[in-house]
């Protein structure tokens, strides 16, 4: 479908081991976080995958320290990125991040993952994509510099980035003690507009009365699907499959590309490099198109992977969630994890611990509470309940639970008391008790 920039030398064998890095050979100066919005990880042939769109992800997994059971802690990116950010839930900070705009609040300050390493003398810097990362509404301290140049274009975001880091390295501001740069891409949000040769096959498909190259088009497309009749309905999401696919496909050449660049100028001969993804997009599953509307594992689940060019690739198979990328990075740079941080370093959290995600979206508030295998799916406005094992089918397809199963009765205990917690944060919001 597209030419691809081979870069890595592909590792067929990942040694199962501990993955905490601890007694690592090698030392990193630099942290460089890629954070990508909006990403299926299912589209990876790693996750099974036969569409062929991601040639680089797959490959720099097999390089990297790749999670493979990780979940963001929400469904959109505001509330995902929180997480990722202070290695606890936004819970923890009493603050919950709300979509709707009558009842959005900003995010009050905190310490963060560049807070925390701006006090060892990092130079921090974030520039994003996506205005939920900038200015007030991901207000923290600990940034030496950001910005959201208002463009959604990911070279010219990646370029910024890097020249405004080479600027700061020439003015001597990012020293000695090392640089941490967070770039943040929006190429697989809607709307679904990627460069025209990504398209292939959409001239093909019957035209419909949507434009969904522009945010207004794609919108009344998506929001209007349930409304249609089935073969417009059917029609209409081959089209924005199609889209969705071309800017999978776009994504993963721009990563290359940023891979390269970052690569020939040295950036990448001493550095920490950390890829996670802030969501997922349903696509119509659950009778919906996009995120922020369920914490099903088509919007909740996430990608996460570290790499470094001397580090031994492994794989770790339980569960794993945003809280836990920042005390990792920590523990990497021998930095002391504060004593807020509830993540663990990967490897370190007992196998049935309590992983807590939470929305206030698009369909209003929704919990879900994962422990080992088990994940619980409470709809907080109509008290309904639903249990999967995640494991054996991590699609969520049937609901397993049962009100006098003791797992699901401890699930639910564990659900609850985090509802409680959550009601004073969302007081406009009415809870209704599940009928057990």
């Amino acid at each position: 479908m597209r030419p691809l920039i081979p870069l890595l030398t592909l590792v067929l064998t990942l040694p199962a081991c501990d993955p905490s890095g601890k007694n690592e050979p090698w030392e990193a100066k630099n942290l460089l976080v890629i954070s990508v919005d909006t990403y299926r990880r299912d589209y990876m042939a790693r996750y099974g995958s036969t569409r062929g769109l991601t040639p680089f992800m797959d490959e720099l997994a097999e390089r990297s320290l790749v999670l493979d059971r990780h979940s963001s802690c929400s469904n959109w990116t505001l509330a995902g990125v929180l997480c990722a950010a202070n290695g606890r839930d936004t819970l923890d900070i009493g603050y919950v991040a709300k979509l709707p705009g009558t009842y959005r609040e900003v995010v009050p300050e905190r310490a963060s993952l560049a807070s925390w390493m701006a006090d060892q003398g990092f130079y921090t810097m974030l520039i994003t994509s996506n205005g939920w990362l900038d200015g007030d509404w991901h207000h923290d301290t600990g940034w030496s510099y950001v910005e959201h140049p208002r463009t959604d274009n990911g070279t010219r975001i990646w370029e910024y980035a890097r020249d405004k880091l080479f600027e700061a390295q020439e003015a001597g501001e990012a020293g000695e003690d090392g640089w941490f740069l967070q770039v943040h891409l929006k190429e697989a949000h809607g709307p679904y507009n990627p460069p025209e040769e990504y398209l292939d096959g959409i001239d093909a498909l019957d035209p419909i009365d949507y434009d969904l190259s522009i945010t207004a088009g794609h919108d009344d497309a998506r929001f209007a699907l349930q409304e249609m009749e089935p073969d417009e309905r059917e029609l209409v999401m081959q089209h924005l499959e199609l889209r969705y696919d071309g800017e999978m496909a776009y994504e993963d050449d721009l990563l290359t590309s940023i891979w390269s660049d970052a690569n020939s100028r040295g950036m990448l001969d001493d550095t920490l490099v950390v890829l996670w993804t802030d969501h997922g997009e349903q696509k119509y599953e659950r009778e919906h198109w996009g995120h922020a509307f369920e914490l099903y594992e088509e919007e909740a689940g996430a990608l996460a992977m570290f790499w470094h060019r001397d580090m031994e690739p492994r794989v770790w198979n339980e569960p794993t969630s945003h809280i836990d990328l920042a005390p990792t990075v920590l523990q990497w740079f021998d930095i002391p994890i504060p004593s807020e941080v509830t993540g663990y370093p990967v490897g370190e959290a007992p196998f049935d611990r309590p992983l807590y995600h939470d929305t206030v979206g698009r369909l209003g508030p929704l919990v879900r509470v994962n422990s080992g295998d088990l994940s619980m799916f409470y709809d907080y406005q109509d008290g309904d309940l639903e249990v999967y094992d995640s494991a054996a089918d991590p699609t969520q397809s049937t609901d397993l639970y049962d009100p006098f199963d003791p797992d699901h009765t401890a699930l639910w205990e564990l659900t609850d008391a985090y509802a409680d917690e959550l009601e004073p944060l969302i007081s406009e919001y009415h809870r209704t008790e599940p009928d057990r």
